[in-house]
C-alpha cells in the first residue's frame, strides 16, 4: 500500500496526466454497468461560466466517452456557500441510481465535520470519486519590497494580504509564525476583485490558483508579480509537498519556509493550522456519489475518470485551457487523504 501511495503521488507531483492509471477500479467492479440511453448528472458547486463550471464541462464529453454505454450529460450549477450549497444537493437531492454525481470544494468538505447548521450532509455515507489537486501561489507587487524569498523573510513593508475566507487562518498562522507585520483583506470574496485590488495597490500581496498563475504567467510578469512562496498540498505520507509544474518546482512552500527559518514553531497550533488548511489542497475540487449509490457504479465513475486523465486529447485540451497537466487523485488514493484532511479539521483537532 505504502509504494501504491508514493507511485501514484510522485506522478502527480511531476504533473502527470497519468496518475493513477495502475490503481483504476478493475473491470470486474464495474461489471454489468451501462449508461445507454441514459444522461448522467454532474452537481458544479460554482455558477455557470466560474473556473469549476468550465473545467466540469470540459471534461464531461470525455466521462461520456468513457463510461459504459456513452450517456449524455447535464450540468446543475448549485454555487454558495463555500459549495456546501453543492454538497447538501448531491447528499439530499440526487437519486443514488448510480447516474448522479456531485462536486464540492475541500473547504466544503470540511463543513461536514465542524457541526455547522447549515451542513445537511456527511462525506461518511458518501462514496469518494476522485479530486483534482489545486493549490495557492502567493503573489506580491513589485513595489510590496517582497518579490522574493529573502526579501520575505527580511520584509520591513507591511503586507496588504487580499483573501477569501476559507484560505484565512492558514495565512493568519503562517505570519504570526513569521513575525511579518500583516493586514488581511477580506472585502474582495472573488478572486478578479482581488486580482483588481493588486493591480490598482488596494492589496500587495493575494493568492492565485496554480492553474491561473501559470496559464497567465506572461501577464503577471509584465504586471510585475511575483511568486514568492506556494500553499503546497498533502501527499500520501501525510508531509505538504510543492506543486511543481510549470516551473513552480521553484516556488517553496509555507510550510519549508517555516521549517527553515523558523524551526521551534515546527508542531505548534499555528503549524497545525497551517497544515490543516494545506492538506485539502491535494484534493481540493472533489467528486462524490451520493449515499446510497451502488458499488459498482461508484467504480464505473473512478474507472471513467482516470480512463479521461490518460486519454490524449483531453491531456491536450486541458494543457491548452489551463496551462498545466490535470493532476488527478483517483479515489482509492486519495480516500486516506481525505480522511486525514477532515480529522485535523474537526472541532478540538488542536
Amino acid at each position: 500500500m505504502k509504494s501504491r501511495f508514493k507511485l501514484a503521488l510522485a506522478a502527480l507531483v511531476a504533473g502527470s496526466a497519468t496518475l493513477g492509471w495502475a490503481f483504476a477500479p478493475s473491470d470486474a467492479n464495474a461489471q454489468g454497468v451501462s449508461f445507454k440511453g441514459k444522461t448522467v448528472s454532474i452537481v458544479v458547486f460554482s455558477p455557470p461560466g466560474a473556473p469549476p463550471d468550465l473545467w466540469f464541462r470540459q471534461i464531461g464529453p470525455y466521462l461520456s466517452k468513457h463510461l459504459p454505454g456513452n450517456p449524455k450529460v447535464r450540468y446543475i450549477n448549485k454555487g454558495g456557500g463555500g459549495s456546501v450549497v453543492a454538497a447538501n444537493y448531491t447528499y439530499n437531492a440526487l437519486k443514488p441510481d448510480g447516474t448522479n454525481i456531485g462536486s464540492f470544494n475541500a473547504p466544503g468538505a470540511a463543513e461536514s465535520v465542524r457541526g455547522k447548521r447549515k451542513v445537511q450532509f456527511d462525506t461518511s455515507k458518501m462514496s469518494f470519486i476522485g479530486a483534482q489537486t489545486i493549490t495557492r501561489i502567493v503573489g506580491f507587487r513589485g513595489d510590496s519590497g517582497t518579490t522574493d524569498l529573502n526579501s520575505f523573510v527580511n520584509a520591513t513593508k507591511k503586507h496588504l494580504v487580499g483573501l477569501q475566507a476559507a484560505d484565512t487562518p492558514y495565512y493568519e498562522a503562517f505570519y504570526r509564525i513569521m513575525g511579518i507585520d500583516f493586514q488581511v483583506f477580506s472585502a474582495y470574496p472573488r478572486f478578479r476583485q482581488r486580482l483588481q485590488a493588486l493591480r490598482t495597490g488596494e492589496i500587495n500581496t493575494t493568492p492565485f490558483a496554480h492553474l491561473t498563475w501559470v496559464q497567465n504567467l506572461s501577464t503577471y510578469t509584465k504586471s510585475d508579480f511575483h511568486a514568492v512562496y506556494q500553499m503546497g498540498y498533502m501527499d500520501g505520507s501525510g508531509e505538504i509537498v510543492p506543486v511543481t509544474v510549470g516551473g513552480m518546482d521553484k516556488v517553496p512552500t509555507g510550510h519549508s519556509i517555516v521549517k527553515k527559518h523558523k524551526p521551534k514553531a515546527v508542531g505548534s497550533r499555528d503549524w497545525k493550522i497551517m497544515t490543516s488548511v494545506a492538506a485539502g489542497q491535494g484534493v481540493a475540487r472533489e467528486v462524490w456519489a451520493p449515499p446510497g449509490t451502488d458499488a459498482k457504479y461508484v467504480a464505473a465513475w473512478r474507472k471513467a475518470f482516470v480512463a479521461t486523465a490518460n486519454d490524449a486529447q483531453y491531456k491536450a485540451d486541458h494543457q491548452k485551457a489551463w496551462g498545466v497537466p490535470m493532476s488527478w487523485i483517483p479515489g482509492d488514493v486519495g480516500e486516506p487523504i481525505v480522511k486525514k484532511y477532515l480529522d485535523m479539521n474537526r472541532p478540538g483537532a488542536f
